[in-house]
């Protein structure tokens, strides 16, 4: 075989090797790889972060003058553009983010209060912890109630799958009725309306019902050294979450976090 014959054959079998290399990037599970500055990110659509998110969870995640907004929604904003990302958010429902079946189709990353159990840590990978959160008993004032001891025979609202339903599960008094709701929305509305006693949830949501909407009060919170974590795929996106875990710490280091903080909670 002559010189210029092999070059021409080793050309074609790198390009042909090229091609295939190509092909077989595509794991056929609907994401891409990125290349950017925080190395090879895991992600649905090249150069956008999607966040899945579950709302209205003010003051956290929601909608207002319809865009998503909330603490969680602006730091995540924030660490997209340290990511040099594009952010889009979804909504696929709470079950489908705890559960991490919306990480097959939907999302790259959740921010959505999620506290960090080790029943969840099955269904997905968890961030560092970026927020620290207490569990609260939201009343109607003049109530007469002032514990959840004093829920006995009363209505309680919770929303399914969150880390108040499971304490007001396990530490109510006998007698309690637990009165379920898919969303956080729907106890709010309820205690409105008068058709439940009392909601328990994370206190940042609760105070902040109160701090809008009078003839409410927050008669109670309980400690349980809770902290919110972002979620991302389990086993399935460890760039990813390394990315997010070094933006953390950076938006933490450069003041970044703290603005947001302030700017949702104040000092």
């Amino acid at each position: 075989m002559s010189i210029t014959k092999k070059t021409r054959l080793f050309a074609l079998v790198a390009a042909l090797a090229m091609v295939l290399a190509a092909c077989g990037s595509d794991s056929g599970s609907g994401s891409t790889t990125t290349t950017g500055s925080s190395g090879d990110l895991e992600l649905k659509k090249p150069g956008t972060l999607v966040v899945c998110t579950d709302v209205p969870y003010p003051p956290m995640e929601f909608v207002q003058d319809g865009d998503y907004t909330g603490f969680d929604i602006e730091l995540m904003r924030a660490i997209a553009e340290d990511l040099g990302l594009t952010m889009e958010v979804a909504e696929p429902g709470w079950e489908a983010i705890t559960g991490g079946l919306a990480f097959e189709t939907d999302c790259d990353v959740a921010a959505s209060s999620i506290t960090i159990t080790d029943e969840r840590k099955e269904n997905v990978d968890f961030s560092d912890p970026y927020f620290e959160a207490e569990q609260s008993l939201l009343v109607k004032e003049g109530s007469g109630i002032s514990d959840l001891a004093d829920m006995a025979g009363k209505k309680l609202a919770v929303q399914t799958g969150t880390t108040g339903h499971f304490y007001a599960r396990d530490n109510g008094p006998e007698g309690i009725e637990i009165v379920e709701f898919q969303d956080a929305d729907g106890p709010l509305l309820a205690m409105e309306a008068g058709q439940v006693d009392g909601f328990m949830t994370d206190l940042v949501v609760t105070q902040d019902f109160v701090n809008s909407h009078e003839g409410f009060e927050v008669v109670a919170t309980y400690p349980t050294d809770e902290v919110y974590g972002l979620a991302v795929k389990k086993d399935g996106a460890p760039n990813l979450l390394a990315a997010l875990n070094a933006s953390l710490k950076k938006l933490r280091d450069n003041g970044t976090y703290d603005r947001i903080y302030n700017e949702w909670f104040g000092n």
